[in-house]
């Protein structure tokens, strides 16, 4: 019985292990869009939008009157990047560091542990094929972010951080 224990602990560490090695996220799927929008999925039609800015390619716009809450952290603001008409990025940003911890940890429990870490600069990333999710909060301005990038569709400067 104890063997096989053992067999099965080392399968999955071999597994873990190949999965870090092939450079897939073990601690799950990555996110495929964020709360109403779906990676790649149009501009809205019909729907109340505020457009926040736009370039040409690139819009970003706010859905009023929207309350958004990730675990028990109340999220301030969110846009949602649309590039070439299509979703690909959504900023949250929040106010303290209470929200921040609340966040943080709502990412974590989603999520697992970030690929990156700086916690004396609060900046967390986590990495999967094709979707970053990255926490920073400002010790000076009492704000932070969270963004979620559909890599596919970022320029090369959103892809870097």
């Amino acid at each position: 019985m104890t063997r096989k224990l053992v067999l099965v602990a080392l399968a999955l560490l071999a597994s873990v292990l190949a999965a870090q090695a092939a450079g897939v996220h073990p601690k799950g799927p990555q996110p495929q869009g964020f709360t109403p929008f779906g990676w790649g999925q149009p501009i809205p039609s019909g729907r109340d939008v505020e457009v926040v800015e736009s370039d040409g390619r690139t819009l970003f716009l706010r859905l009023p009157n929207r309350q958004i809450r990730i675990g028990e952290a109340d999220i301030m603001d969110a846009l949602y990047g649309f590039r070439d008409n299509k979703f690909y990025a959504a900023v949250l940003t929040f106010r303290g560091f209470t929200q921040y911890r609340r966040l943080r940890f709502a990412l974590e429990t989603m999520h697992g542990s970030a690929d990156d870490e700086d916690n004396y600069a609060k900046h967390y990333i986590w990495r999967w094929e094709d979707v970053q999710v990255r926490l920073t909060w400002n010790m000076g301005t009492g704000y932070g972010n969270a963004v979620y990038i559909f890599l596919p569709l970022a320029e090369d400067g959103e892809r870097d951080g």
